[in-house]
């Protein structure tokens, strides 16, 4: 099996018990070691690192967008790099959210995860009124 279509699987092995609700069964995807990168300007922006550390993040934006309901629209692959365009629900307006995931996979786990949102609306202003 070729590098890109192991990549591939082992993201989308993720996202259906993620798209439950079930965080767990996601995990046992990642590194003991995972990197997560928000950005920034979200309430609960930056970076976390290892599993434990993932999981109160997961809290956190589960505070802000309804992670019960993850709606993966398309995956794109090549090499170790997998992008996964999704869509989750902002609490605040109930408006669908829309983002890219990307993550980074070796030696058949997880490392690294990079999220990318076009337009996070209230998060953003959550984010805004939580640093000033």
């Amino acid at each position: 099996m070729s590098q890109t279509k192991a990549t591939k699987q082992k993201v989308l092995s993720m996202c259906p018990p993620a798209g439950k609700g079930d965080f767990t069964g996601a995990l046992a995807c990642m590194a003991d070691d995972i990197t997560v990168i928000e950005p920034p300007y979200l309430p609960y922006g930056g970076t976390c690192r290892g599993k434990a550390e993932f999981q109160g993040l997961l809290a956190k934006i589960n505070e802000h967008a309804d992670l019960s309901a993850i709606k993966m629209e398309s995956v794109v692959a090549e090499g170790d790099s997998v992008f996964v365009c999704l869509q989750i629900a902002d609490r605040k307006t109930g408006k669908p959210l829309q983002l890219v995931e990307r993550s980074i996979v070796r030696d058949g786990k997880i490392v690294e995860m990079k999220i990318f949102y076009f337009d996070a609306g209230s998060m953003i202003e959550a984010g805004l009124k939580a640093k000033a």
